[in-house]
């Protein structure tokens, strides 16, 4: 350390920093929460996340200072007050934030959504949900989910987890150097050993969130440890407080409109996809301290932005809007349509109305209750419980007499008979479109809320970059058909019907899928040792009669044309040695809107449909490499998805997909099954050796009543 820095950190532990309110800090946290709430609700700026960086630092800077305040003048730090507080000013308004979205969650949504809330919910009480976060983030079929309504309380879970260990290191520290010195050498030592302490903290949890970044994004993401050291950042900043107000002196007014431009260009170049939050935190992180640190001393009032009223008043309310909006922002299109022009204004004023109650009579009147006689506390309690008890009643009942009317006011629908149902439900629909015009069902299965879960018998052999290969046997095990199929969670997701059909037909089946896994020459990192068992039963072992193979059409990067040349490599191999290879297309690319459609209440879901241009916007590469292999077929079942017009979410019934990635359901699976199998035999010529098993099950039969017939 320079002896510039320990004269800096000596004289910050000299000179206690005064505790008053600090305008421009309270306006630092108005632009951060609005940053947050305009990139949720109206997509802008792209960088608004970043506002959750600004708090961080904010809050480290804060709770040390308050801490040092403490010890000066005690010679101890209270961590039982430290914690009192921290319960009187957090708690109360998120554990209402989590009844209400909760509550809402069973009215608008309900089923298996309602469960993961509900998880999501004690986690975020705990403040664990971080944690929580980063495991489902790293879960390859979370992806493409709508968003948990508490998501949000993953930065909470951050702060409060660096709370629990912070304060108790500063009191270690302070005590050992005391031990060591007196006086002025005392407060030196001190002022030292914590910012030694704290720099080694941002050092290594830095390092370690580039790496992390790198590796796992999402992961580092939520992560406490890829996270403190922007904490920490805020802490030096309060331990060298005083002598910053010294060492910058005249050039604290230009420093701080230097670092409040950080921020705002952090707003619009950032981005989350890359390199974030390691390195790119560091612009609105370094910028956030910049301005902190141009405040210590006295003289200085701030840019005009943070200090006006309206920006103190939006930043003394910041936490409540914080929490409040985003539950609105995820469970606002249960209602009414994104694209709607009146969503926006909609999310803004719900996030606002619920927050700004919630602060005035939940929110402050708990936190000023600390250090009065057990009767005035309860006694001014008495408010906050009334005002949330009220709160959380009216919304939800508003919510649910919201919900009885859409329902009451929804266009009923007429449903054919459950006779006449059985012949077009699902793909069926698609594939005797002409018998089936006229046949309605009620609803859908399943339901919105419960297609998540939709996934029997797709992903039982399914690998990941951690679980190492897991291929199995499947069918039946006498068939004289020996059938391999390969490829990704798209492939995967067929399964349902074609290991139904495969049980029928005599099929014995290897199943080889899983995360980046493809009937290909190259290798993806994250299908290593399937990649190893796929090259060794098709390539080595032996041939097997059919493969079969499928890909994601939606799947980043899926339209980079690098990939073919060794998928039509292993394809011609594969055919070489006798086997027939067959790559079924994939379904369209689905769209946010789309989903969230066929979840509106009171909306039709014949009305959710993916324009045919962005469903399929994407090239299929497997027909791109089967153009290159002549032995190999391509199956296209884009008419089992897609009509002339568009591709309906609901078919015959039933919801086609479980996300936004482009799974299918498996009940939507297993209506196609028969139907895709009737088609890879036709293609490959192997039919002939399955005429028992299709008369078994075939097309279905005209219906006497005229109302489904062969296509």
């Amino acid at each position: 350390m320079t002896s510039a820095t320990a004269e800096a950190v000596a004289a910050s532990a000299e000179r206690p920093t005064p505790a008053v309110r600090r305008r421009d800090v309270q306006g630092l946290r108005a632009v951060a929460v609005i940053a947050v709430m305009a990139d949720h609700v109206v997509g802008w700026p792209h960088g608004g996340f970043v506002g959750v960086d600004v708090f961080f630092v904010i809050s480290g800077y804060l709770i040390t200072g308050l801490l040092l305040r403490e010890h000066r003048r005690s010679g101890t730090i209270s961590f039982r007050g430290f914690y009192a507080r921290r319960v009187r000013r957090i708690l109360p308004n998120a554990l209402l934030t989590l009844a209400v979205t909760v509550g809402l969650t069973a009215v608008l949504v309900g089923g298996s959504r309602l469960a993961s809330t509900v998880r999501d919910a004690v986690a975020a009480a705990l403040t664990v949900v971080n944690w929580r976060f980063a495991r489902e983030g790293t879960d390859y079929f979370a992806q493409g989910l709508p968003p948990s309504p508490v998501q949000h309380f993953w930065s909470l879970s951050v702060e409060e987890q660096f709370y629990f260990v912070w304060p108790w290191l500063m009191l270690g520290l302070l005590v050992l150097t005391a031990r060591r010195a007196a006086g002025r050498e005392r407060a030196a030592r001190h002022g030292r050993a914590l910012f030694a302490a704290m720099s080694v903290v941002v050092g290594a949890s830095f390092v370690w969130a580039v790496v992390q970044t790198s590796a796992q994004p999402t992961y580092a993401f939520f992560s406490t440890l890829t996270r403190v050291w922007e904490l920490g950042i805020g802490a030096l900043v309060a331990i060298a407080a005083a002598r910053l107000g010294m060492t910058l002196g005249r050039a604290r007014p230009v420093l701080a409109w230097v670092g409040l431009a950080g921020i705002v260009v952090s707003l619009l170049v950032v981005r989350e996809d890359a390199g974030f939050p390691a390195p790119w935190a560091v612009l609105p992180v370094l910028s956030t301290a910049l301005v902190i640190a141009a405040g210590e001393g006295a003289g200085v009032r701030g840019p005009w932005p943070l200090t006006n009223r309206f920006a103190n008043y939006v930043g003394d309310a910041s936490y409540s809007l914080y929490l409040w909006h985003w539950p609105v922002v995820v469970l606002l299109p249960t209602l009414l349509a994104e694209d709607s022009p009146w969503f926006v204004p909609v999310a803004l004023a719900g996030g606002v109305a619920l927050a700004l109650p919630a602060y005035h009579l939940v929110e402050n009147p708990v936190r000023h209750v600390g250090g009065l006689p057990r009767r005035e506390t309860a006694r001014r309690l008495r408010t906050p419980l009334v005002a949330a008890s009220a709160i959380t009643v009216l919304v939800v009942a508003g919510a649910a007499a919201g919900v009885r009317a859409l329902e009451q006011n929804a266009t009923p629908t007429a449903t054919a008979p459950p006779v006449v149902q059985a012949d077009c439900r699902g793909a069926l629909a698609l594939e005797h479109r002409e018998a089936c015009a006229g046949v309605t069902f009620a609803g859908m299965v399943p339901s919105p809320q419960d297609a998540e879960h939709d996934t029997e018998r797709a992903y039982d052999c399914y690998s990941t970059p951690t679980s190492g290969a897991r291929t199995c046997e499947d069918g039946d095990p006498d068939g004289s058909l020996r059938v391999a199929v390969v490829g990704n969670s798209h492939a995967a997701a067929l399964l349902p019907g074609l290991l139904e059909q495969a049980d029928e037909r005599g099929w014995r089946v290897t199943v080889m899928v899983g995360n980046g896994c493809s009937l290909s020459r190259d290798v993806n990192e994250n299908c290593v040792e399937t990649s190893e068992e796929i090259r060794s039963k098709l390539l080595d072992g032996e041939p097997y009669d059919l493969v079969i193979t499928s890909g994601s059409r939606s799947a980043v990067g899926a339209e980079k044309l690098s990939r073919v040349p060794g998928m039509a490599a292993m394809m011609r191999d594969v055919a070489r040695r006798g086997s027939q290879v067959v790559a079924v297309s994939d379904g369209p690319i689905v769209s946010d809107a789309a989903l969230a459609c066929v979840a509106r209440i009171g909306q039709d879901p014949a009305g959710c449909t993916i324009p045919l241009d962005e469903g399929f916007a994407v090239v299929d590469l497997l027909q791109l490499a089967v153009e290159r292999v002549p032995r190999a077929h391509y199956v296209d079942i884009q008419d089992l998805y897609c009509t002339d017009t568009g591709c309906p979410v609901v078919i015959g019934g039933v919801l086609a997909y479980r996300d936004t990635a482009g799974h299918i359901t498996a009940t939507y699976a297993r209506s196609l099954g028969p139907l895709v199998a009737d088609r890879i035999l036709a293609a490959t010529g192997l039919d002939e050796r399955d005429d028992d098993a299709r008369d078994r099950t075939g097309s279905p039969e005209p219906h006497p009543s005229g109302t489904a017939a062969d296509g």
